[in-house]
């Protein structure tokens, strides 16, 4: 099998390659660096649990790839877009990147409840962000599982953590001027819970030391004055509760 090196657009610590095999195109994954063997087994565990919990992630083969010391896996190549990419593309028609991202808020949704329901940690995307999600014609795709928690923490709050993050990257994909409508996208998809959503603004506003916070909000918006920052998120979703 011969590996071709692959660099996608958007970043990752582990050595991407295609290959192909019968027929196939594969994408081989090489996890460098520290933790390599944790990382690649928590990232095969939730591929294996998502997909059994009915979520569209990649499948995992079970092939040798011949030369390789590192832990690795193996996986199908799948020809797409981000979600970044198609939130930010200039020619896209904006009724459709708002219609994709509000598919992503409901299957997000669908998880998060179930994690909830369950107490089920493997269901959370400890790395959320649009260049996570991968665009194809038959849908949706998460990716990227590689990456444990950072400390333990309830489902719950990382429910909160992951809803926060994802929807501000989602919001500066698609522009500030359009915040309004992605919350409201973002509350229509999960049935307006008021507790999940005061735990996702507690995380920014309940912080100690709030003064100093949002000085430093502010002076990163008068340089930036596009940016979402994670009050942008906290405000505009305190407006709906």
């Amino acid at each position: 099998m011969q590996l071709r090196s692959f660099q996608p657009q958007r970043f990752t610590e582990s050595a991407l390659f295609r290959a192909t095999a019968n027929g196939d195109e594969l994408l081989v994954k090489v996890y460098d660096g520290r933790l390599a063997e944790l990382r690649r087994d928590l990232e095969c565990r939730k591929l294996t649990h998502w997909a059994d919990s009915g979520f569209s992630v990649p499948a995992v083969f079970d092939i040798t790839v011949p030369g390789i010391d590192q832990p690795y896996l193996v996986m199908p190549f799948i020809e797409s877009l981000t979600l970044s990419q198609f939130l930010k593309h200039r020619d896209r028609p904006l009724q459709d990147k708002q219609a994709m991202l509000s598919a992503v808020f409901k299957d997000n949704a669908l998880r998060h409840n179930l994690a909830l329901s369950t107490d089920d940690p493997l269901l959370i995307h400890t790395d959320p962000n649009t260049d996570n999600v991968l665009v194809t014609r038959g849908g949706t795709v998460h990716i990227d599982f590689e990456h444990p928690s950072k400390k333990k923490k309830s489902v719950s709050q990382a429910v909160a953590q992951e809803i926060a993050a994802f929807v501000r990257r989602a919001s500066n994909d698609l522009e500030k001027t359009h915040l309004p409508t992605t919350i409201d996208s973002m509350f229509s998809a999960y049935g307006r819970n008021r507790g999940l959503f005061r735990h996702v603004v507690d995380l920014t506003i309940g912080r100690p030391l709030q003064f100093i916070h949002r000085h430093k909000d502010r002076t990163r918006k008068r340089s930036h004055p596009q940016i979402v920052t994670r009050y942008d998120i906290a405000d505009a979703i305190k407006q709906h509760l």
